[in-house]
């Protein structure tokens, strides 16, 4: 899977009224990458920001950096808005859907499925009490994920089961009437906002 915005550099425009700010994640999600995002809005938060802006445009990635995300994000003392102007998917979604107030862009469209391990990094062989630490930690990561789909949009359990079957789609419209989505708009940024964008790195295999 290939992913837009690897060659981004971050740059920063400060507006006199630094109120709002908007932040643009794409890339795939890594402990580096969110790292990364997460650094941002730290360094945001301590000169008054009252709202964050988050675009979000991204294949997914690895659960576990995209739930410590999701609750650094939740945390926040600012107003969090999350935006989809192209794709979310996968771990992606667990992310955008920690905004407070959701917008996706008419023809943008999110991806849920199956979670997946990646054993493609060393090691390479496990041990049985090893590779049942690693179902353990996937059973309770794929419950949080879904604990959070049930608290944050009006997904029906029968859906949630849906996506542990295969990949299930929903464009805009769709994601609106799942509660995925608040508002189905074109994003405007105001003249003169402040505006970041984090410069992630590539993961070969996401997960």
């Amino acid at each position: 899977m290939l992913f837009a915005g690897w060659g981004i550099r971050a740059q920063t425009a400060r507006a006199e009224n630094n109120a709002e700010h908007y932040v643009v994640f794409e890339g795939p999600i890594n402990d580096t990458n969110t790292s990364r995002l997460m650094s941002i809005i730290s360094t945001l938060i301590p000169k008054g920001l009252n709202e964050v802006h988050l675009v979000v445009g991204t294949g997914g990635g690895n659960i576990p950096d995209a739930l410590l995300t999701y609750g650094f994000l939740c945390a926040l003392p600012a107003k969090l808005t999350t935006y989809n102007l192209s794709t979310v998917a996968s771990a992606g979604t667990i992310i955008y859907l920690a905004g407070e107030k959701r917008i996706a862009a008419p023809n943008a469209f999110f991806r849920f499925h199956h979670v997946t391990q990646n054993f493609s990094k060393p090691p390479t062989s496990m041990s049985l009490d090893e590779f049942t630490d690693e179902k353990t930690s996937l059973a309770m990561s794929l419950e949080r994920l879904e604990q959070i789909y049930r608290e944050r949009t009006s997904l029906t359990s029968e859906q949630i089961e849906e996506f542990r079957q295969h990949a299930v789609f929903f464009d805009a419209a769709a994601a609106h009437n799942a509660g995925i989505v608040h508002e189905v708009a074109a994003l405007r940024i105001p003249p003169g906002a402040a505006m970041t964008v984090v410069n992630t790195v590539p993961t070969e295999t996401p997960r």
